[in-house]
């Protein structure tokens, strides 16, 4: 078991950079392939005896260069450029696992849910775009609270995706 009753991580640091390492790894790969995974998230990240954490569950992926409009995932995973472009691409993948790793470092519980639909985003939904906001919003204050030995967090989860990194 992983998270604790607040749902907070209960891995070591060495473990969770292991799985940091493994999981940028993975994206690396994919994306060097024209692929977009567009639902990393941390059930989709499997994590064997040995620490070594594998990206699961491929049925959401696109093969392509240029961001895609997709309306599936996980709303929580989603990254903010949905809101104006409704496209998802490598930045998306990157700002997901991003999202992963604040988790996976302790530094934020796993998402509380407050269900918004991802196809109700580019339909200008006022519910769905609250709820989306108010969930930015509180990862927002997350980021703030990144200790400086892992800012390389802050890259990950640009809202600018021409500011965000590679994987």
């Amino acid at each position: 078991k992983f998270a604790n009753d607040q749902k907070m991580s209960q891995l070591s640091e060495g473990a969770a950079y292991q799985i940091w390492k493994d999981i940028s790894s993975g994206l690396e790969c994919i994306h060097s392939q024209e692929i977009f995974h567009l639902d990393i998230k941390p059930g989709n990240i499997l994590v064997g005896d040995t620490g070594r954490a594998k990206i699961c569950d491929l049925g959401t992926l696109q093969f392509a260069i240029e961001p895609v409009y997709s309306s599936i995932g996980t709303h929580a995973y989603i990254t903010p450029e949905f809101i104006v472009s409704s496209m998802r691409g490598r930045p998306g993948d990157v700002w997901a696992a991003g999202l992963v790793m604040m988790f996976v470092l302790g530094i934020m519980p796993l998402p509380n849910p407050r269900y918004w639909k991802i196809s109700d985003i580019p339909r200008k939904s006022d519910i769905a775009l609250r709820k989306m906001r108010g969930w930015l919003d509180e990862i927002s204050l997350y980021k703030e609270v990144i200790p400086p030995k892992q800012s390389l967090l802050r890259k990950m989860l640009e809202e600018n995706p021409s500011d965000c990194i590679k994987a």
